[in-house]
């Protein structure tokens, strides 16, 4: 995964490459390794996000960093050291992170308890890493793509095939509360791995399937 900053520099998270096992790193726009921005993970950095005020929030599989534990996420100072505080709790992997304008922070992936508390595959987190309680929309399979629309509802796609207990294939869009928009249907017949949204509203999708 690849953000980039509004400073231009270009956070990446991945596994091998820069570390033996997962990592992340800050580049400079020209492609170098910004020094000292290098953290490597125990697994898998799956995905990057970055907040208003500089600090990476990061999502994968890793458990640990330098035998620090932080379970499938963490967040990074601007000057890329570990925030010891930020501690969601998840029990299971992160496939994507994003950022609301109102600093809130929207991650899919494979989980299903966040705090201690039942949170299937989405929840969303307060900045200070805190969960919304009353965000809850219950993905019966990994989410692997979240993304905010300008309108602030909430794009998620992956494996699932109901949520908040209705059947929906592989991709829906979320009110701003996280109820489910009930007009929007698409239905696709695989997996959706990825979205976007463009300039003109119009939406992306990328995966495995081949209908919608």
């Amino acid at each position: 995964n690849t953000t980039v900053q509004p400073d231009g520099k270009i956070l990446v998270g991945g596994g091998g490459g820069y570390t033996s096992q997962g990592g992340t790193a800050r580049l400079q726009a020209d492609g170098t390794v910004d020094p000292g921005t290098v953290t490597p993970w125990d697994s898998h950095a799956r995905s990057t996000a970055v907040q208003s005020d500089g600090r990476a929030v990061i999502g994968g599989l890793f458990t640990s960093s330098a035998g620090e534990p932080h379970p499938y996420s963490a967040r990074l100072t601007v000057d890329a050291t570990l925030e010891p505080d930020f501690n969601p709790e998840l029990d299971g992997g992160v496939q994507s992170i994003s950022v609301q304008p109102d600093g809130k922070l929207v991650m899919g992936g494979a989980f299903t308890h966040v705090g201690g508390l039942l949170r299937n595959r989405v929840v969303r987190l307060h900045p200070d890493g805190m969960l919304d309680v009353f965000f809850n929309p219950n993905a019966n399979n990994a989410v692997h793509s979240t993304v905010v629309q300008a309108d602030g509802k909430i794009l998620i796609g992956g494996l699932f095939t109901a949520v908040a207990g209705v059947p929906r294939n592989r991709i829906v869009r979320l009110n701003a509360d996280g109820t489910l928009d009930t007009g929007f249907n698409p239905n696709a017949n695989g997996a959706v791995l990825s979205i976007a949204v463009q300039a003109d509203g119009k939406i992306l999708l990328g995966g495995e399937f081949t209908s919608v």
